[in-house]
């Protein structure tokens, strides 16, 4: 097959490139589905070994520094860095969020996470609350909570993660290096970013001696048994571990407002 025999050649100058485990990650399923609807006779980028990196270890923000990007944020960024902390959501899957997604009367958040298929259901911290009940709101449950927000893309420079990361430079904080780029390949992984708020929950719960399976609940790091919805009992339990985390610094009132809409 001549499609056949160009993915080869794709695949061996790809392997002459030495490709990055993410590259291949991302390539590896598009071919598998071609192979499985008999579009290609075998997957050429099976055979491609990831080089082996040194891990990129991620840093957590203080509270402090989660006040310095709040009062560095503007519109909707307040509620998307506010639910990132109190959250432990992905960024993508925070800024898309409706109020469909929002309970609060229930005071819950539940979205499905677009990386595991997971649905993930997240009792709302005080402060985020008090944020939430700020906003407009909506009786249409499609409507997006971060409307600036819900149509930009992820990555590229006028992209989700760029924005934040101008925004933590605003704030003067450095985003530091966790992995450098090793020569021409690869690229520099920062310390500090957007999903650095998650590891920032976790983080803030293991320090109040909130137990691993109870973490890996509300993270969507648990069995697709476990992330079900909580019985009341449960939803108890996990309330108590998000409000484990403390406020941020200051006072109650002076929690940066939203923007009117």
């Amino acid at each position: 097959m001549e499609a056949s025999s160009q993915i080869a050649s794709g695949a061996l100058a790809l392997r002459r490139a030495l490709a990055l485990p993410q590259t291949i990650k991302i390539l590896k399923r598009p071919f598998k589905i071609a192979l499985d609807q008999g579009l290609i006779d075998r997957n050429p980028i099976a055979a491609v070994r990831p080089i082996r990196t040194s891990s990129a270890k991620k840093g957590v923000f203080s509270p402090e520094q989660i006040r310095h990007l709040l009062e560095a944020a503007e519109g909707d960024w307040k509620g998307l860095i506010l639910s990132g902390y109190f959250t432990g959501g992905r960024l993508a899957d925070l800024a898309r969020l409706t109020w469909g997604d929002i309970d609060l009367s229930e005071k819950t958040i539940t979205f499905v996470q677009r990386k595991t298929g997971s649905s993930v259901q997240v009792p709302i911290h005080q402060d985020l609350y008090e944020y939430l009940v700020e906003l407009p709101g909506s009786d249409r449950p499609k409507r997006p909570v971060f409307s600036k927000l819900f149509d930009k893309p992820g990555a590229g420079k006028s992209g989700l993660s760029m924005s934040f990361k101008r925004l933590m430079e605003r704030a003067g904080i450095d985003d530091g290096v966790a992995r450098k780029k090793d020569g021409k390949l690869g690229r520099n992984v920062s310390r500090l970013s957007f999903h650095s708020l998650r590891h920032s929950f976790n983080s803030a719960m293991a320090n109040a001696d909130v137990p691993l399976e109870i973490r890996q609940k509300l993270t969507g790091h648990a069995s697709q048994d476990m992330n079900k919805h909580y019985t009341h009992l449960e939803l108890e339990t996990v309330r108590r571990a998000v409000e484990s985390i403390s406020r941020l610094p200051g006072k109650a009132s002076d929690t940066p407002q939203p923007r009117s809409r």
